[in-house]
C-alpha cells in the first residue's frame, strides 16, 4: 500500500482490493490453464510464477549470460544475449502506474540498469561493426536524454567509425552545447579525449575489425597487455581481505542454512543486501559471519572486503570517515584520488559499487548511523553486519534482514570444549564436560577461554576445572592471561560500558533475586524504584546490547553468566541498603500482586493477619480472573525463587506471606510445586518459633494433602493447625481449619463428624463477620447433607447461600456445583445441566480447574442418565485428563467411575472392569469412602450384566456394608438397589423384594426420583417373577411416570 500512495485515501484497502480483483481477472484470460495464482496471505499478496515468466529477472539473467560472454571475449555471443534483454524493455518500467515517493528509489534502481545494460549492448554492436543501425537509435537516445554523455560518446565514435567525421565533429559540438546552456559545465574529460582523437584521426579509431576489438576491451573494460598503458585501466588486485575462517567450526546448521535461504531470496533484489547478525557478547557473531562469508565469497568475483567497526572496543569506536578511505582503497582507488569530503567518499564509494558484485564484512557495528554510510546504493553487493546492538534502525529503514544469534545446543557447546581442550579430556569425563558447557552459559568465545585453560594444564581433569569454577566464581576462572580479548568479564564489560546510567542501575540490580520466568517491566519498576515507562525504557536498553533477552510476552531474562556479572557489579556499586531496599520492593511486589490475584479469584480466606502497607510498589490490575490466571501462569517460577530467596536472606515474614498467598492460588489451580512451596514455609515458621505462622502453614499442608485426595494426612495437618490456631488465639484461622478438616472427614465417610466442624467453623464466622467464611460453611454443609441424603437441608443451605456469594466467584461456582449435584440426584435434569454449566462457565474464567473437574464429573453423569452417552463420555474424559494433570485423586475416581458406568452400558464390559479396578485401588489408598462405594456398585452392575450374578450380589454387599458404615442415605439406597438386582437374577425374589424396599424407603425421604423408577423397575421384575402380574404393572407404571418427570431432552 507504501507503494500507491504517499498518504493513503480511506478507501485504500477498498480500492486495492479492486486492484488485485482486476488483475485476478486479467491473469486468468492471459493464461487460463497457466498454474499462475495470485495468493492472499496475512501480510498482504503474493504473486507465484516462474522465473521465465517476469521479464525482469529474465532480463537480469539474460544480461548477466551477455556480461560473462564480454568477459570472455565473446563478442557475438554477447551481443545476442543482451539483444535479447533489450528485446523485453519496451517503454519506462511502471510507466503507466501511479507510485508513491516510496517506491521510487527501486524503480530508478531498474532504470538505471536497464540504461547500463543498453550501453553494454551499444558497444558490444560498436565493436562489432554495427555502428550504421545503430547511429538512428543513438540519435533518438541523444534526444531523449541528452544530459547523458555516455550517449553523446557512443554516438560520436558510431559516425567516426562509419566514415561520418564531420558529423560527428558537429555531434560534439552539440553535446557541449547541452552541457554548457544547462548544466554550466564543460564536457567530462573522456568526451574531451574522444573528440581530440576524432579531431585527429586517431588510428586507434581506424574502424579495421582488429582496432574495433582493441578499442572494445578497452571501453567494456577487458583491456590486455596490447593496448596502450595511456588508455588502459590499470589492474586492481581483487580484494580478499575476509579473516581466516576458524577450522574448527562448530554447529549453527540451522542459522547456516536461513542464511543460505536468505541470500538465495534476495538474489534478485534491485537494491542493496544487507544481512544483520545480533547477539550478546561471545555468542560467537563474528564467527559465524566470517565463517558464512567464506562460503559464499565465491558467488562475489569482486573481492571481500572486512572491516572492525570497533563498536564495542576499549578505544574509540571507527567512524565513517575513517572507514570509506579504507573501503575505497580495497577497491583500488589511490590514495592520492581519495576525495577529502566525506560525502564525496561515500559518493564515490557508491559509484564503484555500482557495477561490481562485493562482499562487505563490518564487524563489531555499534549502531545504525556509523554504518549507514558504507551501504552501497545499488543491487548486487552483499553487507554482512555484526554487533550487539539490535540495529532496529537498518532493519526498518534499509530492509535490512536480522538473525539474532543465541547460544550453542549443549551437544555443540561440548563439542567446542573437546576441540580445544581435546577430545580424550571430554571423553573421560562427559558428564563433567556438559556440567562445564553449562558453567560457560553454552557461549563459544567462554567455552574457547575454558578450553584454552585446560589445553594449558594438560594434567588436569575436567571435573577438578568445574570444582574450582564453583569455588572462586565463574568469571574468575574464565580467563586467560596475557590476553584481554580472551575474557569473559572484559567481554560484557564493553556491553555494559556502553548502556546509559540507569540502564546499568537497572542491569546491576537484576542479579539481586533469580527470575527465571523473566522479569516484567511492573517487577523492573518495583525492583529499580522508578516508574513503569523508565523500567521499560532500561531493559529495553539493555535487551538492545543483548545484555538480556527480551520475551515474547514482554519479559526480559538473562542467562547465568551474565546475572554473575551483575551481581559482582552491583556488589562494587550498589550499597548493601540500597540491594537490601531493592529486594524488599521486588519481594512486596510479588506478594501484593499475588494476593490481588487471589482476591479476583476466590474469597478471602484469614489464616494470617492482614500485613503492614510497607513499601510503594507498582499495582498489578486485574480487570477479571482470568487475568489473574494468566498473570499467575507467567509469574509463577518467579514466585518460587522470589520464596526461595526470602528463605535464605530473609526477611522470614514474607516466607509464609508468601507461602499462604500463593496456597490461595494454587487450590484453584494446583502445580508441582506446591509441595516445595509449603515445606520452605513449614521450614521456616519452625526455625523461626512462630506458632501463628505454623499454624497457617500447616493449615497450608492440610489444603495441600486434601487437594490430592490424601484426605487422612489432611486431616492430621488441619487438626493440628487448630490447635496452634486455639494457642495464639486467632479465631478466623480456626474456622478456615475447621471448615478444611470437615470436607476430609466428608470424603472419609464421616460426614457427622464433617458437619459438627462445619457448624463450629461457621459459629465463628458469624462471631468476626466473615461473611465471605460464612458462604463457604454453608456450600460446605449443603455437601455433608447431600452425602447423608438430606437433601432437603442441603437445598435449604444452598438457597441461602447463593443469596450471598455474587461477590466470590469461587464460593458462587461450589455452591452451583452442589446444586447441579443436588438436582442430579432429585432427577431434575435439566435444572441440572442448567445449573452446572453455570458453575463451569465461573470455573473457567477464574481458572479453577480443580473445581472445573469436579462440575464435569457431575455433568457427566446428567448427560449418561439423560441417555445422552457419546457427549457423557467426552465431558468425563475431560475431568479425568484435568484430574491426572493436577494429581487431583478424587476427581480421578469420580471421573472413572462415571467412564466405566459408560462402558457398561455400551457393551464394553472388560473396559469398565478396568477402570473399576484403578478406581478401587486408588480410593483405598486415599479413603475416598464415596468414590470406594460407587466403584462397587458399578462392579456389581457390570457383572451383572454380563451374566456373573454372584459376583455382582459379592460386590453389592461389599458396597452396603462400606455405605452403613459412611451414613450416607443415598449411598445406602444405592447399595440395596444393587443388592436387589442381583438377588433377583440370582433367582432369591425374598432377598429381591427386602432390598428393592429398603432402596425405595431411602430414596423416597431422600426425593430421588430417577432412583426410584430405576428400583421400581427391579421391584416390577420381582413380582413378575412371582406371579403378582397386577403389582408388577403398578410398579411399571409408577417408574415410567417418574422417569418421565425427569426426562430431559437435548436443547430444552
Amino acid at each position: 500500500m507504501d507503494a500507491l500512495w504517499n498518504d493513503p485515501p480511506r478507501s485504500a484497502v477498498s480500492n486495492l482490493q479492486t486492484y488485485v480483483a482486476g488483475l485476478r481477472r486479467a491473469l486468468g484470460e492471459v493464461a487460463p490453464d497457466n498454474p499462475t495464482r495470485l495468493e492472499t496471505r496475512t501480510w498482504g499478496y503474493r504473486l507465484n510464477v516462474e522465473q521465465e515468466q517476469v521479464d525482469l529477472l529474465t532480463f537480469a539473467e539474460w544480461s548477466r549470460r551477455g556480461r560473462q560472454s564480454v568477459d570472455g571475449g565473446d563478442l557475438t555471443g554477447a551481443r545476442r544475449y543482451l539483444g535479447r534483454a533489450m528485446a523485453l524493455c519496451r517503454g519506462r518500467p511502471l510507466e503507466d502506474v501511479r507510485l508513491s515517493d516510496a517506491a521510487r528509489p527501486r524503480l530508478t534502481a531498474v532504470e538505471e540498469r536497464l540504461d547500463q545494460v543498453w550501453t553494454e549492448w551499444v558497444e558490444v554492436r560498436l565493436a562489432l561493426g554495427d555502428y550504421d543501425r545503430l547511429i538512428g537509435e543513438l540519435r533518438v537516445a541523444a534526444q531523449a536524454k541528452p544530459l547523458r554523455e555516455r550517449i553523446w560518446d557512443q554516438l560520436i565514435l558510431a559516425l567516426h567509425l562509419a566514415r561520418r567525421r564531420s558529423e560527428a565533429l558537429d555531434t560534439y559540438q552539440r553535446a557541449r552545447k547541452v552541457l554548457v546552456d544547462e548544466l554550466g559545465i564543460e564536457p567530462s574529460p573522456e568526451l574531451q579525449r574522444l573528440h581530440a582523437a576524432v579531431l585527429s584521426d586517431d588510428p586507434s579509431l581506424n574502424g579495421s575489425p582488429s582496432a574495433r576489438t582493441a578499442l572494445a576491451r578497452v571501453r567494456l573494460g577487458i583491456a590486455d597487455s596490447d593496448v596502450a598503458p595511456d588508455t588502459v585501466p590499470v589492474p586492481v588486485p581483487v580484494p580478499a581481505q575476509l579473516p581466516a575462517d576458524l577450522t574448527g567450526f562448530v554447529g549453527r546448521t540451522a542459522y547456516l542454512g536461513q542464511l543460505d535461504a536468505f541470500l538465495a531470496e534476495r538474489s534478485t533484489a534491485t537494491a542493496p543486501v544487507v544481512c544483520v547478525v545480533v547477539g550478546t557478547a561471545g555468542v560467537g557473531k563474528t564467527s559465524l559471519a566470517v565463517h558464512w562469508a567464506h562460503r559464499v565469497a565465491d558467488r562475489f568475483p569482486d573481492g571481500q572486503i572486512y572491516l572492525d567497526m570497533r563498536g564495542f572496543h576499549s578505544g574509540p569506536e571507527m567512524a565513517p570517515a575513517e572507514a570509506l578511505p579504507l573501503l575505497l582503497a580495497a577497491l583500488g582507488v589511490p590514495a592520492e584520488q581519495i576525495p577529502i569530503s566525506p560525502d564525496a567518499q561515500a559518493a564515490l564509494y557508491r559509484s564503484l559499487m555500482a557495477t561490481r558484485r562485493v562482499l562487505v564484512v563490518l564487524d563489531n557495528v555499534a549502531d545504525a548511523a556509523q554504518v549507514r554510510p558504507l551501504l552501497p546504493g545499488s543491487a548486487g553487493c552483499l553487507v554482512v553486519l555484526t554487533s550487539r546492538d539490535r540495529l532496529s534502525g537498518l532493519v526498518a529503514l534499509d530492509d535490512a534482514y536480522r538473525m539474532t544469534l543465541d547460544v550453542l545446543a549443549p551437544a555443540d557447546a561440548v563439542a567446542v570444549l573437546a576441540r580445544v581442550a581435546g577430545s580424550e579430556r571430554t571423553r573421560a569425563d562427559p558428564e563433567a564436560a556438559q556440567d562445564l558447557a553449562r558453567l560457560c552459559a553454552f557461549l563459544p568465545l567462554v567455552l574457547r577461554i575454558a578450553g584454552a585453560r585446560l589445553a594449558d594444564q594438560p594434567h588436569r581433569t575436567v571435573r577438578s576445572y568445574v570444582t574450582e569454577l564453583a569455588s572462586i566464581g565463574r568469571l574468575a576462572g574464565l580467563r586467560v592471561d596475557g590476553d584481554e580479548r580472551a575474557n569473559a568479564s572484559d567481554a560484557f564489560g564493553l556491553s555494559y560500558r556502553a548502556l546509559p546510567a540507569p540502564a546499568r542501575r537497572m542491569f546491576r540490580l537484576l542479579s539481586l533475586v533469580p527470575a527465571p520466568g523473566g522479569l516484567s517491566t511492573q517487577a523492573g519498576a518495583a525492583l529499580a524504584n522508578v516508574s513503569a515507562a523508565e523500567a521499560a525504557g532500561a531493559l529495553d536498553t539493555i535487551a538492545r546490547l543483548h545484555l538480556a533477552k527480551a520475551t515474547a510476552d514482554g519479559r526480559y531474562a538473562c542467562h547465568d553468566l551474565l546475572l554473575e556479572y551483575a551481581a559482582e557489579l552491583t556488589a562494587a556499586h550498589d550499597s548493601a541498603a540500597e540491594r537490601d531496599a531493592a529486594v524488599r520492593r521486588l519481594l512486596d511486589f510479588y506478594l501484593r500482586a499475588a494476593e490481588r490475584a487471589a482476591a479476583v479469584r476466590a474469597a478471602p480466606m484469614a489464616r494470617l493477619p492482614a500485613r503492614s502497607a510497607g513499601v510503594d510498589v507498582p499495582e498489578v490490575d486485574f480487570r477479571e480472573p482470568g487475568s489473574a490466571g494468566e498473570w499467575l501462569d507467567a509469574e509463577w517460577d518467579n514466585l518460587v525463587a522470589a520464596l526461595r530467596h526470602a528463605a535464605a536472606t530473609g526477611p522470614a515474614e514474607m516466607v509464609w506471606y508468601l507461602v499462604d498467598t500463593m496456597t490461595s492460588n494454587l487450590y484453584l489451580a494446583a502445580r508441582p510445586a506446591w509441595q516445595l512451596v509449603v515445606e520452605i514455609g513449614l521450614d521456616i515458621a519452625h526455625r523461626e518459633a512462630n506458632p501463628l505462622a505454623e499454624a497457617a502453614m500447616r493449615y497450608c499442608y492440610g489444603l495441600l494433602h486434601s487437594r490430592t485426595g490424601q484426605f487422612r494426612d489432611a486431616l492430621d495437618q488441619l487438626e493440628q493447625a487448630i490447635v496452634l490456631y486455639r494457642q495464639v488465639g486467632w479465631r478466623p484461622g480456626q474456622s478456615v481449619s475447621l471448615r478444611s478438616a470437615g470436607v476430609a472427614l466428608a470424603y472419609l465417610g464421616r460426614s457427622r463428624e464433617a458437619i459438627e466442624r462445619f457448624r463450629q467453623a461457621l459459629a465463628i464466622d458469624r462471631e468476626v463477620d466473615d461473611r465471605a467464611g460464612e458462604a463457604a460453611c454453608l456450600v460446605n454443609l449443603s455437601a455433608a447433607y447431600e452425602e447423608l441424603g438430606e437433601l432437603r437441608q442441603a437445598e435449604r443451605a444452598l438457597t441461602a447461600v447463593l443469596a450471598t456469594v455474587s461477590d466470590w466467584p469461587q464460593n458462587r461456582a461450589m455452591a452451583l456445583g452442589n446444586l447441579g449435584l443436588l438436582r442430579l440426584l432429585q432427577g431434575r435434569l435439566a435444572e441440572a445441566h442448567e445449573v452446572l454449566e453455570a458453575a463451569l462457565a465461573i470455573c473457567r474464567s477464574i481458572g479453577a480447574r480443580h473445581r472445573e473437574a469436579m462440575v464435569l464429573t457431575t455433568l457427566g453423569a446428567v448427560h449418561r442418565d439423560a441417555g445422552r452417552l457419546p457427549v457423557a463420555a467426552r465431558v468425563l474424559a475431560a475431568a479425568l485428563e484435568i484430574a491426572c494433570q493436577t494429581s487431583d485423586s478424587r476427581v480421578e475416581v469420580l471421573a472413572l467411575n462415571g467412564l466405566a458406568t459408560l462402558d457398561t452400558l455400551l457393551g464394553r464390559p472388560a473396559e469398565a472392569i478396568a477402570k473399576l479396578d484403578t478406581a478401587l485401588s486408588v480410593a483405598n489408598r486415599t479413603g475416598f469412602l464415596r468414590g470406594h462405594v460407587e466403584a462397587l456398585i458399578a462392579l456389581s452392575e457390570t457383572h451383572r450384566l454380563s451374566g456373573e450374578y454372584a459376583l455382582a450380589h459379592r460386590h453389592a454387599a461389599d458396597a452396603l456394608a462400606q455405605a452403613n458404615r459412611s451414613g450416607s442415605i443415598v449411598a445406602i439406597g444405592h447399595a440395596h438397589a444393587a443388592t436387589a438386582a442381583a438377588a433377583l437374577h440370582l433367582g432369591d425374589i425374598d432377598r429381591c423384594f427386602e432390598h428393592a424396599r429398603r432402596a425405595l424407603r431411602t430414596q423416597r425421604r431422600a426425593g430421588q426420583r430417577l432412583a426410584q423408577a430405576r428400583t421400581l423397575g427391579i421391584l416390577a421384575h420381582a413380582y413378575h417373577h412371582s406371579g403378582q402380574i397386577r403389582a408388577a404393572d403398578a410398579c411399571a407404571r409408577q417408574a415410567q411416570q417418574l422417569s418421565e418427570q425427569a426426562l430431559w431432552v437435548s436443547g430444552s
